[in-house]
């Protein structure tokens, strides 16, 4: 029974890295669409410190 568990978790464990390995090559060609840039813009209202 301790060697069908053990046996198991190595199997876990090499689909978890196979997965690991295999999702960034998915991701790149969502990283290749075009770059935008964000404007991000706060303000206070008569907040004033003593610096």
């Amino acid at each position: 029974m301790r060697k069908s568990r053990v046996r198991r978790l190595a199997c876990a464990v090499a689909l978890a890295l196979g997965a690991a390995f295999l999702s960034p090559g998915i991701q790149s060609a969502a990283a290749a669409a075009d770059p935008y840039q964000v404007l991000v813009f706060s303000k206070t209202a008569g907040f004033r410190h003593d610096s």
